[in-house]
C-alpha cells in the first residue's frame, strides 16, 4: 500500500470532497433527468449529509498535507461514500479507509468492488441508498 498520513478535513478540502464525489457517481444517474437538474440536486444532497453530524476522514500524503490521495464519508455504522484517486485504486487505500473508521453495517453507494465481490463479502453489508437520500442516519431510521 502506498504511504499515507490520516487527517480530518479542512474546510478548503469540502469543495475537493463535493468536486470528486460528483464526478464520480454522475455515471450512475439517471440520464433521463436532465444535467443541471442532477447534478445540482445530488450537489445540494452531498453539501447537506457533509454539514450533519458526518464524519470525513482524509488520506494525504505524507509530505503534503494539501494532496488528497482519498477520504471516507461515514456516520455510525454507515459508509456513504469512499474515493481514492485514480491513480492510486487497486492498492489497499479504500479498504485501509475502512478499517480506520468503522465496520459498516450499510453502504448508501456501491463501489466498484461491490459489483466484483463474492456473495459472502456483501453479505456483510447492506445496500441502503435511502439513508444518503435522507440526509441522516439515525439508527432508528433505517
Amino acid at each position: 500500500m502506498i504511504s499515507v498520513k490520516l487527517r480530518y478535513p479542512l474546510q478548503e478540502d469540502s469543495s475537493f470532497i463535493v468536486a470528486s464525489w460528483l464526478s464520480s457517481v454522475k455515471k450512475h444517474l439517471d440520464k433521463d433527468i436532465p444535467y443541471d437538474i442532477r447534478h445540482n440536486e445530488y450537489k445540494n444532497l452531498i453539501q447537506t449529509l457533509l454539514s450533519n453530524d458526518t464524519n470525513v476522514i482524509v488520506a494525504v500524503s505524507p509530505e503534503d498535507d494539501d494532496y488528497i490521495n482519498g477520504y471516507a464519508v461515514y456516520n455510525h455504522d454507515v459508509l456513504h461514500y469512499i474515493y481514492v484517486r485514480y491513480a492510486l485504486r487497486r492498492q489497499g487505500l479504500a479498504t485501509f479507509l475502512m478499517e480506520s473508521i468503522i465496520e459498516p453495517k450499510f453502504i448508501t453507494h456501491k463501489p466498484l468492488w461491490y459489483y466484483k465481490a463474492k456473495d459472502e463479502l456483501k453479505k456483510k453489508f447492506i445496500y441502503n441508498p435511502f439513508i444518503f437520500y435522507k440526509g441522516h442516519t439515525k439508527n432508528e431510521d433505517k
